[in-house]
């Protein structure tokens, strides 16, 4: 439980996707990729390993920082209660991490020395992620981390080739993700200042940190609609707007905000359900447009 397993789909999902891009691309092309079907699967574990290491580091530091206490209603508990010891979460993410890195050196080894870097990037982000979030900077620790770098890298250990175009998913996929965090960080403004660290959302300011949320809820819809229309995306990616009710659900709760901080104590939880839904029929979008390629034309 201290691995916080159910928050995982955040960083699982940008990977399904670009494996079911990375699929309906092979059908439409004449001359599709070999995809390594093993790499891919453990591309999954491995990101699901580092984000487990992260949680419990954050975890370790945000309880050495003061963050979170005993009189928190949030925040990781398994510190606070003495349910485990500093040092046993601490050493419990370190072993995960390196576990992650040995998976990754396989990964290298079995796709090529690009992935190297991709992997770095991974862990200065499982290792960074505390201090950058104490210094405005966890909202860009958190968008490399589950936006730019699965596409990239989860296409490279599938293929054995960069192709910058799987870009297109980061914005939609890490948007949301980063509504999750952004949802936390707006509820918990007041307590982390008491805490004496600098969230992007403590930056913003309340009124601002509703309108940086309407944003990143927003723009994935509007960013899959538009690529689907200019041909970059297949058009069953519109699919998503399926689950917009949802994001309205989320918006409209943001909005309460500023007159009860406690309407959002939730948000975040339902900000990731939100990111699931839209990952799901995301996904679901790119494997209907797979079928369709398939019926035979008359």
């Amino acid at each position: 439980m201290a691995t916080r397993p159910w928050a995982l789909t955040a960083s699982v999902m940008p990977v399904l996707v670009t494996l079911a891009l990375l699929f309906y691309n092979n059908s439409v092309t004449g001359n599709p990729l070999h995809i390594n079907w093993l790499n891919s699967v453990l591309a999954i574990i491995g990101i699901m390993i580092l984000h487990s290491a992260g949680n419990l580091l954050s975890d370790y530091y945000d309880y050495k920082q003061g963050v979170d206490t005993a009189d928190n209603d949030f925040g990781a508990k398994t510190l606070v209660t003495k349910q485990f010891q500093p040092h046993e979460i601490r050493n419990f993410g370190l072993v995960l991490l390196l576990c992650g890195i040995i998976l990754g050196l396989f990964l290298t080894y079995n796709s090529g020395l690009h992935l190297l870097w991709i992997g770095a990037t991974g862990i200065f982000a499982v290792l960074l992620y505390s201090k950058m979030k104490f210094n405005y900077l966890g909202d860009l620790c958190i968008f490399t981390a589950f936006g730019l770098m699965p596409p990239l890298g989860t296409v490279y250990v599938a293929t054995g080739h960069l192709f910058p175009y799987y870009f297109i998913i980061s914005v939609p996929i890490g948007f949301l993700t980063l509504g999750i965090l952004h949802s936390n960080n707006t509820r918990d403004i007041e307590r982390d200042s008491k805490a004496g660290i600098h969230t992007f959302a403590m930056a913003l300011g309340l009124n601002n940190s509703i309108i940086y949320y309407y944003i990143l809820v927003i723009i994935p819809f509007v960013w899959n609609i538009v690529f689907a229309l200019l041909g970059e995306l297949p058009l069953m990616a519109v699919l998503v707007i399926l689950v917009f009710p949802t994001a309205y659900k989320n918006l409209k709760t943001m909005s309460t905000a500023k007159d009860n901080i406690e309407n959002i104590n939730f948000l975040d939880l339902s900000s990731a359900r939100l990111q699931m839904l839209f990952g799901i029929t995301f996904i679901i979008g790119l494997l209907i447009a797979v079928f369709l390629l398939r019926i035979p034309t008359l």
